[in-house]
């Protein structure tokens, strides 16, 4: 049960970074036409915010003893 929620948050979370740093100028960190190494950093970006915000919040939902 454990896997199926922090697999679950872990994709919610991701779309989530995701989306929010679309709205962000990132892409003027980059030289114009640069379009993979953007998306590159966008889905990397999105994978550390979506394990460590699953992360996190598997770990509360541990050390309150929360059971679902």
């Amino acid at each position: 049960m454990e896997a199926i929620l922090y697999s679950v948050t872990f994709i919610i979370f991701f779309g989530l970074a995701f989306y929010s740093l679309r709205a962000s100028r990132l892409e003027e960190a980059f030289k114009k036409g640069r379009v993979f190494e953007i998306r590159l950093a966008y889905f990397l970006i999105s994978l550390v915010v979506g394990v460590a915000a699953s992360e996190l919040l598997y770990r509360i939902f541990s050390l309150t003893g929360a059971s679902l």
